[in-house]
């Protein structure tokens, strides 16, 4: 955050801001609709959000009890390894970018043990975001202040990161103070400067390319004019297209393209103009890069009650388009009246589409200067703190708060289904039929129409569905488990007749272990494709309990050589469009021994390209690819199995790979 006054200095302040009809009886009815309304902020005379109507939605998480690795992007969501979708919520720890410039000062303000992120987690966080300080980091230009050291600074930090890992935290760095040439780094200037940001990022880059829970902020606040010195950068101060900087810009591609020389996949987020507050231009600018720089990028949206963009019909315009394609997050949010009725009101915004929030700031100072979530250490919250908390506690996070390991998909979208058969669609009428369900999977034929999920470590599949009780004998659906999407099992499950207007019937499998896969099968003898429909499907799976924290990164373990037939790699087309798809592998140890370490090859049959991938590290050449194991994933228990993912583009023609070899062995 930063004073709007465009000026932000380690004098002034440290803390920085400072299918419808087809039902023979009743009508079709519009979505349920909750209305939100709140409190204007009066900033502005003109700016005002007022009252207004969001639908009813539903957010697929990561559960609590672990920490969300693998993380990547799909479309317009971050994904972990698993598949989850990942809705962040959390706070801005602000301080360690200005402490370590303070006489006196050390690299954090205020405590940063276990106790006082137990505090901070037990607000139903899952991603802090930490800012940095250029020179701090390098140890240029005097800093960090009192003679402490870079090595110093940058330990700290590690030591954090893994601290917050260690508590199931996502973190965030992000850069937010430094300044070009000789001049110290004692507040925020308009952009990147290409003196030292590209040091900069390098090296953070370096230290944290193995930890896929860490995400990377390449610029906290924006505020240049120019879209193109945002994009591009300039040679000098002044140069076009950065006539409003004094100084030479690293732009964003450049950074970017400076992370991914490291080798680094982790999520990036990229912050707009205005303080991040203007997103109009982003999306038409990252879609000016080369392809292998669009992967796993994030629009970083900051928001405060003197912003420009406040309105929903602002937020509608700008923020929404933009998931189309990619992921949003509001890296910061907040207000200067130690109240929260700003906050309240574009919160519900942001959950009813699925972007995550941070709030700015956990730390001390005051609520109506930079503003502060807490007035002491102890977590004792501000009333802006108090509403924001509040909020939190009512959303299923996966953070420090508790709760079991579940999965659900309210049926909304394709976005959780893993793969489909091709007639199936989504009914959003009727819902007095349906316990007010504003949405479910239904058919649009009377085939025997399927779909699987996709849930690793699965213990539970529950599938909440509803028949038309104008027609009677009709058959249970089906249901199939497997390992490895390759062979599947029937598996018998537990129905329970609930009632209602359309009968809903609750199906309970409790499913083999090592099931990853579930196939849900609709009956064939209904007289209707609308009946039955799905409502929602819930899956329960055990928590993994390790966490990856590799820093400074830990070199690959040596591979385990694979004996012929002990490997079995099933290849899967997730999803497809015009000119690219999704692709899936599960590699499975079917020898008597752990293989630690792992290079898999394989020669596409056409002319496919990886763009993006996860939970490996993809390179390729012509048609051939290798995909080697990344820090988290390296062992492969006997008779277990890893999934690897990613996203390629693709001609007319889209034939699988007919042959993979694990380190050097050929697979079945």
């Amino acid at each position: 955050m930063v004073l709007r006054s465009h000026i932000e200095t380690v004098v002034t302040i440290y803390g920085d801001r400072s299918v419808a009809g087809m039902y023979p009886a009743g009508g079709a009815m519009t979505r349920n609709r909750r209305i939100f309304s709140f409190a204007c902020v009066l900033v502005l005379a003109a700016l005002c959000l007022g009252a207004f109507s969001l639908s009813t939605f539903s957010r697929t998480v990561k559960a609590s009890g672990s920490l969300p690795t693998g993380l990547h992007v799909v479309s317009g969501q971050i994904q972990d390894g698993s598949g989850h979708v990942i809705v962040p919520h959390g706070v801005d720890r602000s301080g360690s970018q200005y402490q370590c410039v303070k006489s006196g000062g050390s690299t954090f303000d205020g405590p940063n043990d276990q106790t006082s992120v137990s505090i901070m987690t037990s607000w139903n966080t899952n991603i802090v975001r930490v800012p940095l300080n250029e020179d701090c980091w390098l140890g240029i230009n005097g800093e960090p202040a009192d003679g402490d050291s870079s090595a110093k600074y940058q330990q700290d930090i590690i030591n954090y990161v893994n601290l917050l890992n260690q508590n199931n935290q996502i973190v965030i760095l992000e850069l937010h103070w430094n300044a070009p040439g000789g001049q110290q780094a004692q507040g925020q200037q308009p952009m990147p400067d290409a003196d030292h940001a590209p040091a900069f990022w390098t090296s953070v880059a370096n230290t944290f390319k193995n930890n896929s829970s860490v995400m990377f902020d390449l610029y906290n606040e924006p505020y240049t004019n120019s879209w193109s010195c945002w994009l591009n950068g300039s040679s000098g101060a002044n140069s076009s297209p950065c006539n409003d900087t004094a100084f030479a810009v690293a732009g964003m591609k450049t950074l970017i393209s400076t992370v991914r020389n490291t080798g680094s996949t982790n999520v990036i987020l990229l912050g707009g103009l205005q303080y991040a507050n203007d997103v109009s231009g982003w999306l038409n600018q990252v879609q000016q890069l080369p392809s292998n720089l669009q992967s796993n990028l994030v629009a970083s949206f900051h928001i405060y009650p003197n912003n420009a963009c406040i309105s929903t019909s602002c937020l509608d315009s700008n923020v929404a388009p933009i998931q189309s394609k990619f992921p949003v997050i509001a890296g910061e949010i907040g207000e200067y009246d130690c109240a929260s009725g700003f906050i309240n009101g574009i919160m519900p915004w942001f959950d009813s589409h699925n972007i995550g929030y941070l709030g700015w700031a956990w730390n001390t100072n005051s609520c109506t200067g930079t503003p502060a979530l807490i007035s002491d250490f102890n977590g004792t919250p501000t009333a802006y703190g108090q509403g924001f908390k509040a909020h939190l506690a009512t959303l299923n996070n996966g953070g420090g708060g508790g709760g079991g390991s579940t999965v659900t998909d309210p049926l909304n979208d394709y976005s959780k289904i893993f793969v489909h058969s091709s007639n199936l669609t989504f009914d959003n009428t009727n819902t007095t039929y349906f316990n007010n369900d504003s949405s479910r999977l239904t058919r649009s034929a009377t085939s025997a129409e399927w779909a699987v999920w996709k849930q690793s470590g699965m213990t539970q599949f529950v599938a909440d569905t509803y028949y038309w009780p104008g027609q009677t004998g009709v058959s249970d659906f089906q249901f199939y488990t497997s390992p490895d999407n390759s062979t599947y099992t029937q598996a018998s499950a537990q129905s329970n007749n609930m009632g209602g207007n359309w009968t809903h019937i609750q199906y309970t499998l409790n499913v083999p272990a090592g099931t990853n896969y579930v196939k849900m099968v609709f009956p064939t003898n209904a007289t209707n494709a609308w009946d039955p429909q799905i409502a929602q499907v819930t899956m329960t799976y055990t928590a993994s309990s390790s966490t990856p924290t590799p820093t400074p990164p830990t070199p690959t373990p040596t591979s385990t050589p694979v004996s012929g037939g002990s490997c079995k790699v099933v290849y899967s087309i997730t999803n497809q469009w015009s000119g690219g798809f999704n692709g899936d592998i599960v590699i499975t140890n079917t020898g008597s021994t752990a293989i630690n370490g792992r290079t898999l090859k394989w020669t596409f049959a056409n002319d496919q390209q990886i763009t993006n991938g996860w939970n490996g590290t993809f390179t390729q050449q012509g048609k051939a690819v290798t995909a080697t194991n990344v820090s988290y994933n390296g062992t492969i228990a006997a008779g277990g199995n890893t999934d690897i993912g990613f996203s390629a583009n693709v001609g007319a023609t889209n034939n699988n790979p007919t042959s993979f070899t694990l380190n050097g062995a050929s697979c079945s």
